[in-house]
């Protein structure tokens, strides 16, 4: 079993903390932390204003967590919409929705009241703006 690694002080102190810890979590849903994921979350990092520096970022994405199953915090339905959506988008980074990841995303989704077709229909979306950006990838 993996020790548990407390949030580093950079993400600690962030308003987004719980979402970013929660996206890492995702992530690494699969037992596996891909390069692309890896770069995706680095960008949402730096998206959410949070600066830090190689080495911690790094150890901080590194660390496989003991569990995925957290629930995110998220209050309001965009909010929760959007998360979801984004989860999706990084599940799908690494060209392999996982079957662990879809139940992370599922189990977040139940626990704020959407229904499996509300995800079902994040998905498509996911996977339309996929497309449409890379029309040869199916």
């Amino acid at each position: 079993m993996k020790p548990h690694m407390p949030l580093p002080s950079w993400l600690l102190a962030s308003p987004h903390a719980d979402v970013l810890e929660s996206l890492r979590r995702l992530a690494w849903a699969d037992g596996v932390l891909s390069p692309s994921e890896r770069v995706q979350v680095s960008k949402l990092v730096g998206r959410l204003g949070l600066a830090p520096n190689d080495e911690e970022l790094a150890a901080w994405l590194g660390h496989q967590p003991e569990s995925s199953g957290e629930i995110p915090d998220v209050e309001g339905s965009f909010e929760r919409r959007f998360l979801l959506s984004e989860a999706i988008r990084l599940a799908y980074e690494d060209g392999d929705y996982s079957e662990d990841e879809r139940a992370h995303v599922l189990g977040w989704a139940q626990a704020w009241g959407l229904t499996p077709a509300e995800v079902k229909g994040l998905e498509e979306e996911v996977l339309a703006e996929r497309n449409s950006r890379d029309p040869f990838r199916a």
